[in-house]
Parts: structure tokens; sequence; C-alpha cells
């Protein structure tokens, strides 16, 4: 009589594996969180479709050490009145790896 619930043991397993949850795909470390920072520095390039701009930043405490990186903007409009030179203060949205300045304003 056991012998004829194993069939019925063995299917119920399996149905119960193929509900669990699929393994996470992302890479170690790598987080779908968002997070804003304070960011200040000193403005090197404004892509000239106001897409991006470079910023020689300092540190960014919990984040990333003082240096010049590209940055994409939120919105176009962020960069009205920013130019290379400018000594800036503004908002950096971090998604995982993913940068994105999302206020930057003169100093």
């Amino acid at each position: 009589m056991k012998m004829r619930c194993l069939p019925a043991l063995i299917v119920s397993l399996l149905v119960l594996a193929g509900c669990q949850k699929p393994a996470d795909k992302a890479q170690p470390g790598a987080t779908a969180e968002e997070k804003d920072y304070d960011i200040k520095g000193k403005v090197t390039a404004v892509a000239s479709d106001k897409t991006s701009v470079t910023l020689d930043h300092e540190e960014i405490p919990g984040l990333m050490k003082a240096m010049e990186m590209k940055y994409p903007v939120s919105d176009p409009k962020v960069l009205d009145g920013i130019a290379t030179g400018d000594n800036v203060s503004g908002r950096l949205r971090a998604k995982g790896t993913n940068y994105t300045i999302t206020k930057l304003e003169k100093r």
C-alpha cells in the first residue's frame, strides 16, 4: 500500500518545486534599490544636447571616492544655467551601479 502512495508523493513534490521563486539573476553586489546622495564638485563638461554632465566631484560618503566622472541627467532642464567651470552642488540617484544627476545648481 505504501508503494501506491509513492507516485502521488513524487508528483506533489515536483509541483511544489515548480512553485518556488526563481533565483535572482542579478550580479553579486548589485541592487535594484534606488538611493539619493548629495554631490558637490566642478563642472568640467556639459554635453551639447544636455543629456550628460562631467563633474570633478568630492567624495560621496557611502558611495564613491572623489573623482572626475561623466553622468547622465534625469532631464536636460537640470543643466539649465550650468556651464563648464561652475562649482555646483546637487543630487545623484544611484540604482545599483547606474548613476543619474537629478538636481544641479551653482554654489
